[in-house]
């Protein structure tokens, strides 16, 4: 193994992120091989962890047949790939039985025979019910003992006391721990090597031992990448890859069928560096297929933009009477035009949700701030939630007010479900407490579970607080007076807000308001990392309305009007 560390980091590198569901937010699958092309990209995942990058056949056989890919689209594609074949072999692969995938070279799958446990199935059980105990914030009523400070460590202290490897006819477990080393990225060289894994080959069975776990792999790449945001570093994703290899070490070690073990080391010695012609000329033909599906929607586009009437442009005011600037969200473009329609003088544009803003956000007397804007962006500042007085004695009181009901919340949940009172509770309770609330849910006149953004508060309460960058609590150290300017300017540039400025600049941002909803960060703002724009707005507003900056900001050479006003105003 040439540089441990660097083929330890290239197999996690080709991990794609992702955020869970209280930052739901769309990613790139393939972000790890954005560097290569698309070809190659599905050769590699083809080859190494036996997943294919296009749609079944079946699939294109059925838009073929209803006429959406025609003849000539494949001809385009098969131009533009430089290939021997014609449409009439390309139609015919249709109906022809797909080369089976390579199977993924795993010793755990190869233990995955019909009379046997499914050892595989129980890997990923094992370590992703570890990880959920380990990552929990809060959800479990019964909190993991913390047995070590890191992931990989943590994870061999709790497998020696775990009894469920011995349902699973995994009987020692010691003897694979004690010759590894404690720390993770010393342990995987280590592993490797007992694993009789080729040198040259190390990058790629790393690859696929993360990708067998793929779920708690990318909610740790995700980590790892935050951490970068903020010039730090997160080494979890190495310490699940350790975990997982570790497994494959134990299940080696605890079969009693050596021959088993000589097989599977030689089907790695022999693993191809390259397709199979069956394989490659199957790779190519869907390849083909789907360069012919988006030969066809650019076809469509195309003519669809020919065919649209050219409207003639309405003379612009000098001075427009409004502008509403909506995140560019599917759901804003009735309101913007609508509001075309109602009078033309008001314009209409979008932008991201987040308005340039490039901030933090902690809600009052929560734990760790929120991400406002795009997840693959850093944020420069972290700004409180106040009551209007910074830190002072009425923000202090809330604060205060809002954990003590939540957590005499939590409390009462966790007692309600507790082993040795929740059948109890419910029998002397249940008619009293739970009959009305039913009722009452089901009629709308309350809410199973309050909103998270306001529980804790009343309507009245909630409606004095917002963002505040003078406030210095929490450990948030607001915008400073220095850099808002700057700040200012930024999010004018950014949302090409120039002269002449309208009377009114409304920023519109967007929020959903259901509860008791895992996906509840899929219906807010996509570009405030799955939070709402509520924020955003108002910290955008606030900034823009500042008679300090927008003195420094005249100063650059950018006035804004004395009667131009951003809603929403701060209360």
């Amino acid at each position: 193994m040439a540089d441990p560390n660097a083929v330890i980091d290239a197999a996690c590198a080709r991990i794609p992120p992702f955020w869970p569901l209280d930052a739901m937010v769309a990613t790139n699958p393939y972000l790890g091989y954005v560097e290569q092309p698309f070809e190659q990209a599905a050769e590699y995942q083809l080859r190494i962890l036996g997943r294919r990058m296009t749609a079944p056949r079946a699939w294109y056989r059925r838009q073929f047949e209803a006429g959406r890919i025609t003849e000539a689209d494949l001809q385009c594609a098969l131009e533009q790939g430089r290939s021997g074949l014609t449409p009439v072999e390309l139609v015919a692969a249709l109906r022809e039985p797909e080369p089976p995938a390579c199977a993924p070279l795993l010793y755990s799958g190869l233990l995955d025979e019909r009379y046997r446990p499914a050892q595989s199935r129980y890997v990923i059980q094992q370590v992703s019910q570890f990880c959920a105990a380990w990552y929990d914030q809060g959800q479990a009523l019964w909190r993991m003992p913390r047995f070590a400070d890191t992931l990989y460590a943590a994870w061999r202290a709790y497998l020696r006391i775990d009894r469920s490897p011995r349902w699973m006819e995994i009987s020692d477990i010691e003897t694979p721990l004690a010759a590894l080393p404690e720390e993770a990225r010393a342990a995987i060289p280590v592993a490797l090597e007992q694993l009789g894994v080729p040198a040259d080959r190390h990058e790629d069975f790393l690859t696929l031992t993360l990708a067998s776990i793929g779920g708690w792999a990318s909610y740790l790449r995700a980590r790892r990448w935050e951490a970068e945001l903020a010039g730090g570093a997160d080494d979890d994703i190495v310490g699940l890859l350790a975990i997982r290899l570790t497994w494959e070490l134990i299940l080696l070690a605890n079969d009693d069928r050596p021959e088993r073990v000589e097989l599977w080391r030689q089907s790695l010695c022999c693993w191809p560096e390259r397709l199979g012609e069956a394989q490659a000329r199957a790779l190519e033909i869907d390849l083909l297929w789907q360069r012919a599906l988006e030969i066809e929607y650019q076809r469509r586009l195309v003519a669809g933009l020919r065919r649209a009437p050219v409207a003639a442009a309405a003379p612009e005011p000098s001075r427009p009477l409004a502008l509403a600037a909506f995140c560019i969200d599917v759901r804003s473009e009735v309101f913007r035009r609508a509001l075309e329609t109602a009078d033309p003088a008001i314009r209409t544009q979008g932008f991201a949700g987040f308005f340039g803003v490039m901030a933090r956000f902690r809600p009052l007397g929560a734990q760790r701030a929120r991400s406002h804007l795009p997840v693959l962006l850093p944020a420069s500042y972290e700004v409180c939630e106040t009551a209007g007085d910074g830190d002072g004695p009425a923000t202090a009181a809330l604060r205060l007010q809002r954990r003590l009901k939540l957590g005499l919340a939590k409390a009462w949940k966790q007692f309600k479900l507790s082993a040795g009172s929740c059948f109890s509770f419910v029998e002397t309770a249940g008619l009293l407490v739970y009959v009305p609330r039913l009722i009452g849910d089901s009629l709308g006149l309350s809410a199973p579970v309050a909103h998270p953004e306001t529980a804790g508060l009343s309507p009245a309460q909630a409606a004095r607080l917002g963002p505040d960058p003078d406030a210095h609590c929490d450990g948030a150290g607001g915008i400073p007076v220095e850099a808002r300017p700057e700040t200012a300017a930024f999010i004018l540039r950014a949302m090409g807000l120039k002269a002449p400025f309208p009377r009114l600049v409304l920023l519109a941002g967007h929020g959903s308001s259901t509860v008791n909803n895992p996906q509840r960060a899929g219906l807010d703002c996509g570009a405030c990392a799955g939070q709402t724009g509520a924020a955003s707005v108002r910290m955008a507003a606030g900034l823009l309305n500042d008679a300090r900056v927008r003195a420094a900001l005249a100063a650059q050479g950018t006035r804004i009007p004395g009667d131009t006003w951003f809603l929403p105003r701060p209360a």
